[in-house]
């Protein structure tokens, strides 16, 4: 009976299923602290995935460099947005967005040079979106706590922006 228990309660597992990036919509832009807060930690996902992805198949040390950099970088800040959001009592949805997925789909399929340059194409715009969104935030988020965070991220993410610009001439 225990088996048959158990089986049952796997089988509702499978079924009901983890949230898989392809299910997911869509990112729409954050409309509270909480959707900002999950968005972020979700950027931060696909930047580290990203930049694995590079590491990996990238044979330019100037973008491994980089690559390293935003691994290691969005890394820690995306610990730091999950502390912020267990402190708000937010609960963590850890998956990455489906235009995250999609965008790193693309990038597998690549290699060499073209990998190279849509890597960096791809973190310019990223990084872009990013910016834009995090200035956004630093005036209109409602927590204080939410507002530096932005604040003190924006000028971070101004140094990505312009490293993968360089990556790009």
């Amino acid at each position: 009976m225990k088996r048959f228990v158990g089986m049952v309660v796997f089988g509702l597992v499978l079924m009901i299923g983890v949230a898989r990036a392809e299910d997911r919509p869509a990112s729409k832009a954050p409309t509270n602290d909480k959707e900002f807060v999950l968005w972020g930690i979700a950027a931060d996902l696909a930047e580290v995935r990203m930049g694995e992805r590079a590491l990996k198949l990238s044979s330019n040390e100037a973008v491994k460099n980089f690559a390293r950099k935003m691994v290691s970088e969005h890394g820690k800040h995306r610990k730091e947005l999950m502390s912020l959001a267990k402190s708000m009592r937010w609960d963590v949805d850890v998956g990455m967005l489906k235009e995250h997925q999609d965008e790193l789909d693309k990038l597998n399929k690549l290699s060499g040079k073209e990998f190279d340059t849509a890597y960096a194409k791809g973190m310019v715009a990223g990084h872009e979106k990013v910016l834009k969104m995090y200035e956004k935030w630093e005036k209109e988020a409602e927590s204080d706590k939410v507002r530096e965070m932005a604040k003190k991220t924006t000028e971070v993410v101004r140094e990505h922006l312009e490293m993968a610009r360089k990556l790009t001439d």
